[in-house]
């Protein structure tokens, strides 16, 4: 068992104190308008060190691997970011993101710009069990790195899209791929990763040509016809390598919220949120109709994204889905 205490800030002050013999990348100095100030305590071990360039860094994301390792994701303005066996060796554009891998003493192992010629974002971060790192963010570029893509472009108008990146254990990209379509409501409110690396992502998008694969529902607002700004539910799997495996929309003629996606031991996903909507797809339902105002929902797909079922929770008020958890009673 161990325990790790990793504390990131961003300062604009350049006299921190340092911990003798234990900076991260021998960066004493402050170097920029805004730095990321690393430290760490592990037992009989601690390390701080500031981490950045000549422009605004933060390192607002961090976890920690089964062997110790520290990952920290951020974004940053720098054009001279300390940089260790990188993908993208150089910054593209006013803001990338950045991913620092760190070893349990504090040493380097791998650090690197991942963007395009605008404008990325982390939003977050998770592990799964074989040490790879995945990372959903929001970008504005047309030419962020994609690489064994699901998604290899968007056309951009008036917002971003997302992306989520995967990096093998040594800092190599798996793949990288734009999710959603700019100018579009694209928010993936939750994603989680199973055991062996597949991907899941839920949330919401008003995109009328959102990415469709194996779809349990092909037509945005479930119907052919439907042209209001409202908002459809969405659920998107994809496989270890990038692959998409399904993507659809789960939505009527109203707006959908999701409040979060869970994984049963069969693989078996259930998302579950809100909706507005009189012509909510329903599948083998508890509740077929709308109850009025507001409903909670809950739908289950199989691994292959074939709708187990799909129901409205809710009465003639209002109801907000606020947490879910998966529960099994067994009796006699």
């Amino acid at each position: 068992f161990r325990l790790a205490i990793v504390l990131v800030f961003i300062f604009s002050v350049i006299n921190l104190p340092f911990l003798p013999n234990q900076n991260i990348v021998n960066q004493k100095n402050f170097s920029s308008k805004a730095n990321s100030f690393v430290q760490a305590s592990v037992p009989n071990l601690s390390l701080s060190s500031y981490f950045g360039g000549d422009g605004q860094d933060s390192l607002t994301l961090s976890t920690i691997d089964s062997a110790g390792n520290f990952y920290l994701v951020g974004n940053s303005t720098s054009t001279n970011f300390p940089l260790k066996a990188p993908f993208q060796d150089r910054s593209k554009g006013a803001s990338e993101l950045t991913v620092v891998k760190l070893s349990p003493s504090g040493e380097l192992l791998y650090s690197t710009y991942i963007g395009g010629a605008n404008e990325e974002r982390p939003r977050q971060i998770k592990m799964d069990k074989a040490g790879n790192l995945y990372v959903l963010g929001t970008t504005n570029s047309r030419n962020f790195p994609t690489q064994n893509a699901f998604q290899p472009t968007y056309t951009k108008t008036s917002t971003e899209a997302f992306s989520i990146t995967k990096l093998s254990p040594s800092g190599q990209v798996i793949y990288s791929t734009y999710v959603g379509r700019g100018g579009e409501i694209n928010d993936p409110f939750t994603f989680t990763v199973d055991d062996t690396g597949n991907v899941y992502m839920a949330g919401v998008t008003s995109a009328r040509k959102f990415l469709l694969l194996n779809a349990f529902q092909n037509l945005y607002g479930n119907r052919e016809d439907f042209r209001d700004n409202d908002s459809d539910a969405f659920l998107l799997k994809l496989a270890p390598n990038g692959d998409g495996i399904f993507s659809t929309y789960l939505g009527g003629i109203g707006d959908e919220n999701i409040l979060g996606i869970k994984l049963d031991v069969l693989g078996n996903i259930y998302i579950a949120g809100t909706t507005v909507s009189k012509s909510f797809p329903t599948r083998n339902p508890v509740q077929k109709k709308f109850g009025g105002a507001s409903d909670g929902f809950v739908a289950k797909f199989s691994p292959r994204g074939e709708a187990i079922y799909s129901t409205y929770l809710g009465g003639r008020g209002f109801e907000y889905s606020r947490h879910f958890y998966l529960l099994y009673i067994l009796g006699w």
